[in-house]
């Protein structure tokens, strides 16, 4: 083809400029200049041959200062002493709330009072009192004002002894939440002296620990305790670097859930071998009791612990993965001569 302005050039013989057919000097832009990439490195039954290049993940590979490790290693101690103090805290502020404890309050009162005995002695008596009157008082009962209504326990006109014996559980579990075992008439005057490795002072701690002051106190420090441990790890991932900061998050976490776990532990073994089967079903109720409010700080800090297993066990792999995504010379001198 021809023409002005044909774009088909043609070099001189001589190697000159490339011209189009009219003679016009073909104006060709620079090529952009690359810098050279390396060859790599080969490693050989000598040594590593050539310059290794940069590791892919170098970013992730900061060795840490003598000042940054001190740092860690205080956050990381403080991170795990604030799990644990609120993974105490929230057992308690658990065990004492009305979901855990009236129920448990409840099955101490039937065990204390003998409530059903109680209520089937006295079923007749219950019965003319349900007609007559506007409350129902059980005779013997050893609880203070835990009268209930007539109204609630005669649906259709005539007593309900399951509704009665619903009222004076709930009742009495409530009276004792508030009162502990000032609840009881001369509640002052029970197990005063006894120690709480006793039978009766045991009882009595346990029936005074599951208490609305006891869990307004817990949880009052659930969210100082939570915000601490918050600000801690929020500092030790700001201070670490790297996958290291997850592993020692991870770490902080198993470390604090640790005590809780072993304590409670340790509190169910206690009351194992403090309390075998005494033949006392009073006493063998509240052991039971006892050992299944230990499973909440139990459940709590194995929940912890496996959080932090679950950190650390896959970012640990991950990070040996990192590492050995490209080889390093033992030694610059090893390199060297294997080169020459």
């Amino acid at each position: 083809m021809s023409g002005t302005g044909n774009v088909e050039g043609s070099s001189e013989p001589d190697g000159g400029p490339a011209r189009d057919l009219d003679g016009e000097e073909l104006r060709v832009p620079p090529r952009p200049q690359f810098d050279p990439i390396p060859p790599a490195a080969v490693a050989t039954e000598r040594g590593i041959i050539g310059e290794p290049r940069p590791p892919i993940f170098d970013d992730f590979d900061d060795p840490a200062g003598g000042f940054r490790i001190a740092a860690i290693w205080l956050f990381g101690l403080l991170l795990a002493g604030a799990i644990a103090a609120w993974l105490t805290v929230f057992s308690a502020s658990q065990a004492t709330s009305e979901e855990v404890a009236l129920p448990a309050l409840e099955r101490g009162v039937t065990s204390l009072t003998d409530l059903d005995a109680l209520l089937d002695v006295q079923r007749d008596a219950l019965a003319a009192q349900a007609s007559a009157g506007d409350t129902v008082t059980l005779p013997g009962f050893p609880l203070r004002d835990v009268d209930v209504p007539t109204s609630a326990v005669t649906p259709d006109g005539t007593l309900d002894v399951t509704l009665l014996r619903d009222a004076l559980l709930d009742r009495s579990a409530r009276r004792i939440y508030t009162r502990g075992v000032a609840a009881f008439e001369g509640g002052e005057e029970i197990a005063v002296d006894a120690s709480v490795l006793s039978a009766a002072g045991g009882i009595k701690t346990l029936l005074n620990l599951l208490s609305s002051d006891n869990h307004s106190a817990a949880s009052f420090w659930l969210w100082p305790l939570g915000a601490t441990a918050l600000a801690l790890g929020a500092l030790l991932l700001a201070t670490g670097s790297g996958f290291g900061r997850l592993i020692a998050l991870g770490v902080a976490m198993v470390v604090g859930a640790a005590p809780v776990l072993i304590g409670g532990y340790a509190l169910r073994l206690g009351l194992t071998m403090l309390a075998p089967d005494s033949g006392d079903p009073v006493v063998d109720e509240f052991v039971a009791i006892a050992r299944q409010l230990t499973s909440l700080p139990i459940r709590n800090a194995m929940w912890t612990a496996g959080a932090g297993l679950a950190i650390v066990v896959p970012v640990a792999i991950v990070n040996a993965m990192f590492e050995n995504s490209v080889r390093r010379p033992q030694s610059g001198d090893a390199a060297s001569d294997a080169a020459s």
